[in-house]
């Protein structure tokens, strides 16, 4: 891979060439431009050349010929979205331009983006008619609200000043004292696409700032319709307010309408966010909406060692969950500790703090901090010195680090060849509890070689759901290039049943072009010690000459021949455009900027209109309209037999469903204490059966609605489904959230292993990256391909039959998931909307991993467990509610159409727009390069396709350092709050893992996964000076993101004194502070002002405060 980068003599970046990069072994080109003051007004695509002997060398006029010739070829033909032959979109336009601020700011205004209609044809202005982003900045004054919809209508600027009282027990206050005085914040006001002049503040989205840097307000304007039906403007405010510490105590929600005043002691435990902090502003106590208060117990390191539920709290002895330790800071073992001599405590308002109190004390007293590994053939294997030393009930996870000297390791699982003896400071081994058990855990082991891949693991696992037997594992064989990409897998599955060979082995194989993109799956399939089955090549990839997927051959065994070849298009900014296959299985046409039958043209990404076609009947058309929060009003069918209508309140709880073509008709929700939560009541309709729910202390829904009554385990996850004192399934989880059995009165017993799916004690099906593998009885294995929209959602199942394709099952979605089937005949294929389990025990609800969801009601049935990334909406509310556009791909995380979000504000919009700074160049054009400059123009498909793009899209996030917050907007980082910011890259971790087929949950992601959330590309950084190996540990566990939470609030001087002890450098902390704020000048899709890097910043600049 060589890169070439040439630079004028101010040394700006003018062209940057990578050397035969594009899969055809042309030239990749980017070209840079800059107006008279040194800016780059224009923004060019990178293209290809049409030969393979450019060498690298310098093209001339590369902006201005070049890049037109690639991307709009004479002769033009019409319409210009049509696709070139060579899989290019076709467009007059392949620039974004940006409009500076005329002033000595040159703060960007309005930022177009590729293709002709979303081009800025002037200068550039905050409420140009144009569809591109606008930008406008302002201060606050006295103007009030009014709702007619007019140009002249710019909304409210009037600020209600809130403040936090902290009183003498360390609980915060809320006061209104009265309002902002003109000009006391500063304003960020943003608008999309879509926005129009003629509708005034309607799709505004507003940002004010005190002098702090405190985020104190963010306010929305969305079109409603009044009693008179007419249309009129709403406002929907969300208040951040902070004590006097600077902590954040209190997030106020649209929903808790608190522009019309001081929400009363209900509003603010029903609808709103509370925290509380001790002396040392360490986050004591955290109460979400819907949710019992949650509290936090530290030891003299600031580390969280117990955490306490709602629900753990109501049991009698009180339960908490616990954490410890080594000397390193690395988390050891984490379980539920039982308090003696406490009583269960039901009050979810205002809890008794006496334990909370006590154990606090208790651990200030305590001089041992941390564990150590003992020789003992014992579990845990390490000492008990450290809070808390009492009784366990159960252990959740032990991890061992460094070594493999554990006494109580199995014979099983021994090292392979070539495994390395450089182990120190690498995670080895860990034991994770089964729920529900108090000695039952499960073994995990890696071996890694001396470039630290993993190289063979060993899995236990737990067919038969019994006591834990040893020889019951998966053994995993991975082989890398010199690229780290992984060229082989081979997975051998072992039973007590096979005892000295396998039951099962599954070998993989990929491989790469010359730039690293992946070209192929061949898997290969042996039942025991049979023959292997025939090799199967699962996939097979052609890119266009920017590194789209062009078109993804399907199911062949000789690479020649294959069932299916699916082609995608795209539009001038990379969203997906449509999906055909060859023998129409199933064909997807997706419509932006260019709907017809008369629907409204939409610009932000969001889809105007869908067609698909099929088999068997399948033949759709919907057609789409929003309001300006980008929430799904209408979904039109073509046959008037599949339409819904919505209506929402203010924070986004729907309010009404109407549907056609089901049982489901008029549906009317209704929510508790007179509609002033997020919790449901009842769902009426006419013709349908009314639906009652209740709720636990932690916000889970104890019955589905319909007579079944739900259980739930410490992940709050569901444990048990009975009705009528019997029990209709039992749910059994890891410790890490893993699915491991469902064991079902009217569907037998499922065991999950990674995906392998048994029933009733055999195989039913081997998930694979394309569909699933079935077995025929004779010890070989049909596979079975799933053709799926941009959402995920499988569409069309097929299988080889007298060597074609064979449709099997067809199904289709309402747009909130509700299921109509077309065809079945493929062996009861569950893995259906977003390709998730369908749970027949359940009514048909979906697990995602975190939550389940019910398509009947569009809600989930838990409180999200990152409900704080997105404090604007209900905390039941599915994919923000544009499930169209958007997928939530483990219920705890929504992400949008795109690979990269757009961002909210302008300030984040600022550094979006800004240029590539010379420590960037470095980096070349290579494939993470080319990526980087897609994702750097809004261009990303309108979801992943498939399992492995959502893998890639992740990683993608990662390389950007961009986190996904949630829907159509950026949720930012709030300055002083920033507790959610690690729990949202862990989340990526674990949304990563919940793309791979296997029913994990990966909350012990969060540990490989805290590193990056800890700072995108600083990660590695991080852990040279041995924070990393603290922060990479923060996030075991099921309670991992809390205890981050407290790690990035709570620093002290103390703790700052641990880390020098354990190696830190001050030279270190310097050279990264000053290397973080030069990264700020990076083009970023998020400001590092309120990304990853923010936090960062702050973080190494206490620790210097500190540090003397």
């Amino acid at each position: 891979m060589t890169t070439i980068s040439y630079t004028d003599g101010l040394g700006r970046p003018l062209q940057t060439v990578q050397r035969q990069a594009s899969p055809g072994g042309k030239d990749i080109v980017q070209a840079f431009s800059y107006d008279e003051l040194g800016r780059e007004r224009n923004r060019y695509l990178p293209f290809a050349l049409t030969t393979t002997t450019g060498y690298g060398a310098y093209v001339a006029n590369a902006h201005s010929v070049g890049v037109y010739n690639f991307y709009n070829p004479s002769p033009v033909p019409s319409p210009v979205q049509s696709q070139q032959g060579n899989g290019i979109v076709r467009t007059p336009k392949p620039l974004s331009v940006t409009g500076f601020e005329a002033s000595p700011l040159n703060r960007v205004v309005e930022q177009g983006a590729p293709g002709e209609a979303w081009q800025l044809p002037d200068a550039g202005s905050p409420n140009s008619p144009w569809h591109t982003v606008k930008t406008d900045y302002s201060a606050n004054d006295q103007s009030t609200f009014t709702s007619a919809i007019s140009p002249n209508n710019k909304g409210s600027h009037l600020v209600s000043r809130y403040k936090a009282e902290i009183l003498a027990n360390g609980t915060r206050q809320l006061s209104l004292p009265g309002t902002y005085g003109t000009g006391q914040l500063s304003i960020t006001i943003s608008k999309d696409e879509n926005w129009k002049p003629a509708e005034g503040c309607v799709g505004i989205v507003e940002e004010y700032k005190d002098k702090n840097g405190h985020v104190v307000l963010k306010r929305l304007y969305n079109k409603i319709k009044d009693g008179f039906n007419i249309d009129v403007a709403e406002m929907l405010s969300t208040y951040y307010v902070y004590d006097d510490l600077g902590n954040l105590a209190f997030v106020l929600p649209p929903k808790a309408n608190p522009d019309a005043g001081m929400p009363t002691q209900a509003i603010l435990d029903d609808l709103c966010y509370q925290y509380r902090y001790d002396a040392r502003n360490r986050l004591t106590q955290k109460k979400l909406p819907g949710k019992g208060w949650e509290f936090f117990v530290y030891n003299k390191l600031d580390q969280v060692v117990m955490t306490q539920d709602a629900n753990q709290r109501n049991k009698t002895p009180q339960e908490w969950l616990f954490t410890k330790y080594d000397v390193q800071g690395r988390v050891v073992i984490t379980g539920i500790y039982p308090h003696p001599n406490s009583s269960g405590d039901s009050n979810i308002s205002t809890p008794s703090t006496a334990v909370l109190t006590w154990l606090q004390d208790y651990s200030d007293q305590q001089t041992n901090l941390w564990e150590s590994r003992t020789t003992a053939n014992t579990t845990p294997g390490y000492t008990n010195v450290a809070t808390p030393q009492g009784v366990v009930s159960a252990y959740l996870s032990i991890n061992y680090y460094d070594d493999y000297n554990i006494a109580a390791k199995p014979a099983n699982y021994a090292a392979p060849a070539g495994a390395s003896s450089r182990t120190q400071g690498l995670l080895t081994c860990t034991r994770t509890g089964i729920l529900g058990s108090a000695t039952r855990m499960l073994w995990s082991f890696t071996y890694y070689d001396d470039d630290g891949h993993a190289i063979k693991t060993y899995e236990q696992h737990n067919l038969g759901g019994n006591t834990p037997n040893y020889n019951n594992y998966d053994a995993v064989t991975t082989t890398y290039n010199f690229n780290d990409a992984v060229t082989s897998t081979t997975r051998e599955h072992f039973t007590i049943s096979n005892a000295g060979f396998p039951q099962l082995t599954v070998a993989n194989t990929y491989l790469y072009d010359h730039m690293g993109r992946k070209l192929s799956n061949w898997q290969q399939m042996k039942y025991r010690t049979m023959a292997a089955d025939t090799k199967t090549l699962l996939s097979k990839i052609e890119y266009n000459e920017i590194g789209q997927v062009r078109i993804k051959h399907i199911g062949s065994t000789d690479s020649t021949n294959y069932l299916q070849n699916v082609t995608h298009t795209y539009n001038e900014r990379g969203w997906l455009r449509g999906a055909t296959t060859n023998d129409n299985l199933y064909n997807l046409d997706l419509r932006y900027n260019a709907p017809d039958n008369g629907i409204g043209p939409q610009y932000n990404g969001n889809i105007a209109q869908m067609e698909y076609f099929g088999k068997n009947g399948l033949n759709r058309g919907f057609r789409y309209s929003y309001d300006a929060l980008n929430r799904l009003l209408k979904a039109q069918s073509n046959s008037g037999l599949m339409d819904e209508t919505l209506s929402y309140d203010k924070g986004g709880n729907i309010t009404k469903l109407n549907r056609t073509g089901q049982p489901y008709g008029e549906l009317s929700y209704y929510y508790n204490n007179s509609n002033q939560t997020n919790q449901l009541a009842t769902v009426l309709g006419a013709g349908f059966t009314t639906r009652g729910y209740s709720y636990d202390a932690n916000g889970n829904s104890k019955t589905n609605g319909e007579g079944k009554f739900i259980s739930y385990n410490v992940l709050n996850l569901p444990s048990t489904v009975t009705q009528g004192g019997s029990t209709l399934a039992s749910y059994t989880y890891a410790a890490n959230g893993e699915k491991l059995r469902n064991v079902s009165a009217a569907d037998g017993t499922w065991d999950y292993i990674g995906g392998i799916i048994y029933q009733n004690g055999a195989i039913k099906f081997i998930q694979t990256e394309e569909g699933r593998a079935m077995p025929n009885g004779t010890g070989l294995y049909k596979y079975q391909y799933d053709l799926k929209d941009h959402l995920g959602n499988t569409r069309s199942t097929f299988q080889e039959s007298a060597g074609i394709a064979d449709v099997i099952q067809e199904d289709d979605y309402y747009a909130f998931g509700l299921r109509q089937l077309i065809k079945d005949n493929s062996s009861d294929n569950r893995y259906l909307y977003n390709g998730k389990e369908l749970q027949a025990d359940l009514q048909n609800q979906y697990d995602y991993g975190a939550r389940f969801y019910d398509p009947v009601i569009g809600r989930w049935g838990s409180v999200d467990p990152l409900a704080e990334i997105s404090r604007r909406w209900t905390t039941y509310g599915y994919a923000e509610n544009n499930p169209i556009r958007n997928i939530d791909p483990d219920g705890m995380v929504v992400t949008d159409a795109y690979g990269n979000q757009h961002s909210e504000s302008a300030e984040e919009a600022q550094q979006m727009f800004r240029k590539f700074k010379s420590e960037h160049d470095g980096d070349g054009p290579g494939d993470g390069w080319l990526k980087k400059l897609i994702a750097y123009f809004h261009i990303g498909r309108s979801q992943p396709r498939s399992t492995e793009e959502a893998r890639e899209g992740a990683q993608l996030k990662e390389d950007l350092g961009v986190i996904k917050a949630a829907g159509d907007k950026w949720e930012k980082g709030i300055d002083d709050d920033v507790e959610y910011v690690p729990l949202v890259s862990g989340a990526w971790k674990m949304s990563k893992g919940m793309d791979k087929n296997d029913n994990k949950m990966f909350f012990g992601g969060l540990a490989s996964g805290m590193i990056d959330g800890f700072g995108g590309f600083i990660g590695p950084e991080m852990k040279s000076f041995k924070i990393g190996e603290e922060i990479i540990q923060w996030g075991k566990g099921p309670e991992g993101g809390k205890q981050t939470i407290a790690l990035l609030e709570s620093l002290t001087k103390e703790g700052v004194e641990a880390m020098k002890t354990r190696g830190l450098e001050k030279r270190r902390v310097l050279e990264m502070l000053e290397q973080y704020i030069g990264s700020t000048n990076r083009p970023r899709v998020m400001n590092a002002k309120n990304s990853n890097l923010k936090p960062r910043i702050e973080l190494l600049e206490k620790i210097l405060k500190l540090w003397d």
